[in-house]
């Protein structure tokens, strides 16, 4: 487990999945649909409980408000500040390890409590998995 500290908010236009964790590559082919795969463009996916289930959305941060307009994706805003993160590395080959990270960073003390977990998409094949520390 590491500490990332992240410099900026990060506007993420998303696409919501239907049901999860049954629907999470559709919202993902969906996303990419409207907004490819580029180098340089971060894809940070989001989730947390809503009224008792979890929400997931497929996301990609916007370069501006005014791209996630004009692509018609509803937004949130992910403020910067330091995050409690693992590092998973060929995350195709074991996708449960997802949960279970998430699990693990859950239990830390000092958790942001409107904080999203958040899949950053770092390259094809790994994916940090962080949540947001109080403060």
């Amino acid at each position: 487990m590491e500490t990332i500290h992240i410099d900026e908010d990060f506007l993420i236009m998303y696409v919501a999945a239907k049901e999860f964790p049954a629907d999470i590559c559709n919202a993902h082919e969906a996303l990419h649909k409207q907004v490819p795969i580029e180098a340089g463009r971060k894809f940070i996916s989001i989730s947390r409980p809503e009224n008792g289930i979890i929400q997931y959305k497929a996301g990609a941060v916007a370069k501006d408000a005014s791209e996630a307009k004009q692509l018609g994706l509803p937004c949130i805003q992910i403020p910067k500040g330091d995050f409690i993160a693992i590092t998973i590395k060929n995350y195709n080959d074991h996708i449960e390890s997802i949960a279970a990270a998430f699990e693990t960073l859950l239990e830390q003390p000092g958790l942001d409590a409107n904080s999203y977990c958040c899949e950053w998409y770092i390259n094809p094949d790994d994916i940090i998995c962080m949540v947001r520390k109080a403060g």
